[in-house]
């Protein structure tokens, strides 16, 4: 009886193992870095994800942002539009947090100089068959932040 106990549990650790390792079912993935690590508010960054899969196919849209670690504010502020293939548009500002309590960088650092995090913007959406675009744009309040290096955003398939 005992035996059977351990058994279970280590086949348990792998089936869970391997789970974990399974890499995500990316559909769409697209980086744009920026000159100097300069975002400017005239840069609008646009990602195009032509949708052919039916319309029941659920999404994750993962944003990753990588920026120095001493980005002058404590919010990285920007304005998320979204249009879909049959005209549909929406703009909304965004705040993404940069720092948590105590000021640490929130994210995973990359190198001593760099660090990523992640901000997942929709969950287990569909979309329009066709072209759904996307842009990113610093809100208008600023122009500009020094210390972004790249936005990176992915369309993983969520069923």
């Amino acid at each position: 009886m005992k035996q059977n106990y351990w058994v279970g549990i280590i086949v348990s650790f792998v089936v869970v193992l391997l789970q974990s390792c399974e890499g995500k079912d990316v559909a769409y993935e697209k980086t744009y870095t920026f000159e100097n690590n300069l975002l400017t508010k005239n840069e609008h960054v646009r990602f195009e994800f032509e949708n052919t899969a039916d319309t029941f196919q659920l999404y994750n849209v993962v944003l990753s942002v990588v920026h120095e670690p001493a980005v002058p504010t404590y919010q990285l502020p920007l304005v998320l539009g979204y249009h879909s293939p049959n005209g549909e548009s929406v703009s909304v500002p965004i705040a993404i947090p940069l720092y948590g309590n105590g000021f640490k960088t929130v994210g995973t650092m990359r190198s001593d100089s760099l660090v990523e995090l992640q901000q997942t913007l929709f969950y287990a959406n569909s979309f329009r068959k066709g072209v759904n675009t996307f842009e990113l744009a610093l809100d208008s309040h600023q122009d500009s932040l020094f210390g972004i290096v790249s936005f990176s955003l992915s369309i993983e398939r969520a069923n």
